[in-house]
């Protein structure tokens, strides 16, 4: 999977070891041509390879080069590379793999069996969040699912769509082939299409919007105030993952009620079903 990633010398406050790393940063915003326009900032976290300590900040990356900045009483600065794609990896195990024929109907079960699990009276003593945060994280990944099965449902193999893409995404546009290539291989264009939409990740809203906009004309952005809530809750999401409820700076969050929940599964469905509302127009 590729990721976008800048180049860094960093030297641990930790342990005091330097290093020479590639982290991941927020991907660009694509829509303009110029390369002067393009930039990105957000939430990054990678790994100290000597003492495996794990550091939080927020970067900002443009054409130029990427500014980071550690979270943390003292804020720690420095600079990296200018921000570029991976090589691909060859990874074939998405060659031929098939969506399932209703991706809305799975999400609606998942969404159901969550609701149903928080109403439960399941309560931990000494973390009574610890329900709610397992739910929160399993709406996240059941609405990752319906976005990825749902896209590729309606790309690949299908000229119209897959041409828009291709029109649109500049990354995929990265891959060459040879005439020879096209000829021994009929689906080269529809497996090298598949093998892309499965090597993102869905959690990128940012990104997976451009794509919905790009290739089927749909903004699943139904709403500013909701959408700002999925963001954020993207995020803790990530805290409750890798922190286990904690945040960077190692204080335990206490918004993960029931009624948070609830209402980041009500935004989630209200997503979906927007975005199911207007397939219509695809076959």
């Amino acid at each position: 999977m590729q990721r976008f990633e800048t180049s860094i010398f960093f030297r641990c406050p930790k342990c005091a070891a330097a290093n020479k790393l590639e982290i991941e940063v927020p991907e660009f915003d694509f829509q303009s041509d110029r390369m002067s326009e393009h930039t990105s900032e957000g939430q990054v976290s990678f790994e100290c390879p000597n003492c495996e300590w794990e550091f939080d900040g927020y970067a900002f990356c443009s054409s130029g080069g990427c500014e980071i900045t550690l979270d943390g009483e003292r804020p720690v600065k420095f600079s990296g590379d200018p921000p570029m794609y991976s090589p691909p990896e060859e990874d074939d195990s998405w060659i031929g793999y098939e969506p399932p024929d209703d991706p809305f109907g799975i999400f609606t079960e998942t969404h159901k069996q969550m609701q149903d699990l928080l109403n439960q009276e399941i309560r931990f003593v000494d973390d009574p969040q610890l329900m709610p945060r397992m739910v929160l994280s399993q709406l996240i990944s059941a609405m990752e699912a319906y976005l990825s099965d749902t896209l590729m449902r309606n790309v690949v193999g299908c000229a119209v769509t897959t041409k828009k893409l291709l029109s649109h995404d500049k990354h995929i546009n990265q891959e060459k082939f040879s005439l020879q290539d096209l000829v021994n291989q009929p689906s080269l264009v529809d497996d090298t299409v598949r093998k892309y939409l499965r090597s993102l990740l869905y959690h990128n809203l940012e990104r997976i919007r451009f794509l919905y906009k790009s290739a089927l004309d749909i903004d699943i952005m139904y709403s500013e105030d909701g959408w700002e809530t999925l963001l954020r809750a993207v995020s803790y999401r990530h805290d409750c993952v890798h922190r286990n409820g904690y945040d960077s700076e190692g204080k335990r969050l206490m918004l993960f009620t029931k009624e948070y929940v609830r209402h980041v599964g009500s935004v989630i469905e209200g997503m979906v079903n927007h975005v199911e509302g207007h397939l219509d127009y695809f076959p």
